[in-house]
């Protein structure tokens, strides 16, 4: 059966990726784990810490990671050191030629001279492989604002800057009815030891994701 591929790319501030030992948005934490600067969608991961590591777990069949380093790094590839030139323009790492199934990836900042040297990480580019059969007849791509009138509500939601819709209230939901093969559900978590549990049902199937590092 042909197959497509799709390609999706996941922010730094996604809860799919896992940093240790810490997040924080104090200034000076990035020489113990993760530092955050910034507000709402724009924001900046750092490190200067050796013992600094980011995760993801993903399906696809490449991945590339980007941001900018300048201190060494290391990435493992399934439990596997894999290796890797030197970060070109904003990527960090990147392979293809994987098999469409689950993968794990962990990028770990190593020693450096200099101590302050940080490691800036933007996120992550996944492409997955999808039979062409699978695609919508329309073949295209919608996106919806926090405000659309097809993501419905329920609960405690307040409206932040730019219009994006936050809620901190346990049994809070936002839903929406599409039809297609994929969806993405876009924007930034809590920091500070304050990320949680939340709970995804897609097509009545239901899946946890703990987003607490």
């Amino acid at each position: 059966m042909s197959q497509g591929l799709v390609g999706t790319f996941l922010s730094s501030s996604s809860p799919m990726f896992n940093y240790a030992p810490t997040v924080n948005a104090s200034l000076g934490s990035s020489s113990l784990g993760w530092q955050v600067n910034g507000s709402n969608d724009a924001l900046t991961y750092f490190t200067t810490s050796s013992s600094a590591s980011v995760a993801l777990q993903f399906s696809g069949t490449e991945i590339s990671l980007s941001g900018t380093a300048n201190r060494p790094f290391t990435v493992s590839l399934d439990n596997k050191n894999a290796s890797q030139p030197a970060p070109v323009g904003g990527v960090l790492y990147s392979t293809s030629g994987l098999p469409q199934s689950n993968h794990t990836i962990v990028l770990y900042a190593e020693e450096n001279d200099d101590t302050d040297a940080p490691i800036v990480f933007s996120g992550a580019t996944i492409t997955a492989a999808y039979n062409i059969s699978q695609v919508p007849p329309t073949s295209s791509t919608t996106s919806y604002t926090p405000d659309n009138e097809a993501l419905v509500y329920n609960g405690t939601w307040t409206t932040s800057t730019g219009g994006r819709q936050q809620t901190s209230a346990p049994g809070s939901t936002v839903s929406l009815n599409f039809t297609g093969f994929s969806v993405m559900v876009n924007g930034p978590i809590g920091l500070d030891g304050t990320r949680g549990i939340y709970l995804v049902v897609r097509w009545m199937r239901q899946g946890i994701l703990n987003t607490f590092a």
